[in-house]
């Protein structure tokens, strides 16, 4: 498959990064570090799952697993596909359809799968070709990240910064842990979504009917913060109690020793000391 491979490629043999302003911070040649390891391409998805389907064997597209059931010998698998729902018996079934892998729920309980979230979010576009066919670039800016990549006749183009979920859409707000979910380490939980409530009420109670959307906005603007600095310590904690190694544990347990209580928990003690005083009056602007 190699020769559809580079036919349905280019080569990317410039690396160039900029800063926020868009000045170039550095630029490097792909071609020399990655020549003794073989290609570094541009590739389209589409073109990439053509180029694999190219070698031979059945390849059928448009098809869902929607059952597996593992029995000694073999795997019955149930498919959904074009031509309506099939039964099928195999003797080994690789699950390898991506990050929200639907088969995995098959096989897994969500309880027996890691996620992390990055916190980010992004965009992918195609834009027309350009006359650097061979350069990748990426603008690093503060909250906000830009990726260029070339493919056989386009550019590949990704935007991307923060993922943040509002607390409130129009007359109904989230408070407590349906905003911001709480791990148990730190016993702030309730704390947090009782404060919550109390600068809510505080900061209704002067407000008209038709004020109250202006008034959720400005009270996340708020109280958002305050939440998600106690929330970001009891994720600390958590690392800290959670540690799996015996080296590492008797290592922290032997600094806890002489680390005071205070400051593992000072990002919540400051917030203790620095309490809210929800007025319209004292409320930022959004």
């Amino acid at each position: 498959m190699r020769e559809a491979y580079l036919a349905g490629s280019v080569g990317l043999d410039r690396y160039r990064f900029r800063g926020p302003a868009g000045r170039t911070l550095g630029q490097y040649s792909l071609a020399a570090l990655f020549d003794r390891f073989g290609d570094y391409r541009g590739i389209s998805r589409g073109e990439l799952l053509a180029v694999l389907g190219s070698g031979g064997g059945a390849v059928t597209y448009g098809t869902t697993v929607t059952a597996l059931e593992q029995g000694p010998a073999a795997v019955a698998a149930s498919l959904d596909g074009p031509s309506g729902p099939t039964e099928a018996e195999f003797d080994l079934v690789v699950a390898a359809d991506g990050l929200h892998s639907a088969t995995r729920g098959l096989v897994l309980s969500p309880a027996q799968v890691a996620t992390y979230d990055s916190g980010w979010g992004g965009w992918v576009a195609w834009a027309e070709p350009d006359a650097d066919a061979d350069l990748s670039e990426e603008l690093w800016g503060a909250g906000a990240f830009v990726g260029t990549y070339p493919v056989k006749g386009s550019l590949g183009v990704i935007v991307a910064g923060p993922r943040s979920g509002a607390w409130s859409v129009g007359r109904v707000v989230l408070l407590g842990d349906a905003a911001a979910g709480f791990l148990p380490t730190a016993g702030i939980g309730a704390g947090m979504a009782m404060e919550s409530a109390w600068v809510l009420g505080g900061l209704l109670a002067g407000a008209a009917p038709d004020g109250v959307p202006d008034v959720l906005r400005r009270y996340e603007a708020a109280q958002r913060p305050r939440v998600e600095a106690a929330q970001a310590n009891s994720r600390q904690l958590a690392r800290l109690m959670f540690l799996r190694g015996r080296t590492l544990s008797a290592l922290r347990n032997t600094v806890a020793r002489f680390v005071p209580l205070r400051a593992a928990l000072r990002p919540i003690v400051e917030l203790l000391q620095h309490q809210p005083r929800p007025s319209p009056a004292r409320l930022p602007t959004a």
